[in-house]
């Protein structure tokens, strides 16, 4: 009698004293985000912090799972409960995300990722989670077999990340154009203006205060021309006057979220707004003075956005040669009925290009 993956493996709760070296070895031994053709490899370290992707949100949870015949530790997955929005209707609802699912290469195909993603969806269903969400990069085959055929997920969205080395982003972009204006806005301005400009987005977060205080970001900034500053008195006309064109962006810092131990970190742009007809100016100098910041800032390596992409903004990231790109899909499943009209599941459940990247998630 063949023994099941219930009498091989069990699934629990994360300890951070007893499991903590062994989930640092599994993650060594696991590829996390991939390479580019040029040998550019991004991923979120984990290594000493297990937790960091994890711990902003008040509601989270990491389960290991560890052969029952020795303990050894085989595979982790982590999870969090989210509020977001949809511009399809009035609803908020509670998302239910799952993160950093690794196997140990040597124990794959066993059924342990799927055991891992069911244990973790019956925690996120337990707290009243509408949807369950993942994530994982187009190429990434096993992956997006477990979740789509095994798991049920519908394709939601397709998401351009962008990656550049600072030192080849200072090269390319670090003069700011003397017409140009970036400007730092105050956290109360920034929570105004997202609280306003992000309900036009497919799916957007509606904790954007939470994430604009917490100390890992750096703050907003608003780049627009000096023409327009003339005709102003105050960044805040800038914006609610529209300017000709103009950008509008935040700066996480993933450099202090990891392990000490492990100095690697970058940069990341995200709640990018903008229009204008010389909105490939500004959006260049928005990426100029983030490549300044990053030079000063610790074990920096990377500038890193992502977008959509058939979100407009996309085709106005200064893209150079040295420039990396991942295509990261995200998945989508509805657990619990009844939680939005008929209007916002056709929304939610079609393709979306234009929704709101959550920094906490690298």
């Amino acid at each position: 009698m063949v023994d099941s993956i219930e009498d091989k493996v069990l699934v629990r709760e994360f300890d951070d004293e007893k499991d903590i070296e062994m989930v640092g070895e599994l993650e060594k031994n696991c590829e996390i985000l991939g390479s580019n053709d040029k040998g550019t490899s991004i991923f979120t370290n984990m290594v000493g912090d297990p937790l960091c992707r994890i711990r902003f949100f008040p509601l989270h949870l990491m389960l290991v799972a560890v052969l029952r015949e020795n303990g050894e530790l085989v595979g982790v997955i982590r999870g969090c409960i989210k509020h977001v929005g949809t511009k399809f209707g009035a609803t908020f609802f509670k998302l239910g995300c799952i993160l950093g699912l690794r196997v140990s290469p040597i124990h794959r195909r066993m059924g342990i990722g799927l055991k891992l993603v069911r244990e973790m969806e019956e925690w996120l269903i337990n707290n009243e989670a509408h949807y369950t969400f993942l994530a994982t990069e187009k190429d990434n085959v096993a992956s997006t077999n477990l979740f789509t055929a095994k798991c049920n997920y519908r394709h939601l969205s397709s998401l351009l990340i962008f990656v550049q080395p600072i030192s080849i982003a200072m090269d390319h972009q670090g003069v700011i154009s003397q017409d140009i204006i970036v400007e730092k806005l105050n956290i109360e301005q920034a929570i105004s203006f997202y609280n306003n400009k992000l309900k036009d987005k497919d799916i957007y977060l509606t904790d954007i205060e939470a994430i604009l205080k917490e100390k890992l970001s750096l703050g907003t900034w608003v780049s627009y021309f000096k023409q327009d500053k003339e005709k102003n008195n105050s960044v805040e006309d800038i914006v609610s006057t529209s300017p000709s064109s103009w950008a509008m962006f935040s700066i996480w810092n993933s450099c202090d979220a990891y392990h000490p131990l492990k100095p690697f970190g970058f940069l990341f742009l995200y709640g990018l707004l903008g229009e204008g007809e010389r909105l490939g100016e500004v959006m260049k100098s928005a990426w100029s003075f983030t490549s300044r910041l990053a030079e000063n800032v610790k074990d920096c390596e990377v500038i890193i956005t992502e977008l959509g992409v058939s979100d407009p903004l996309v085709e106005h990231v200064p893209y150079q040669s040295s420039m990396s790109t991942i295509e990261d899909v995200w998945y989508l499943k509805k657990v619990i009925n009844g939680s939005m009209n008929d209007e916002d599941e056709i929304g939610m459940m079609g393709e979306l290009g234009n929704v709101v990247v959550d920094p906490r998630d690298f």
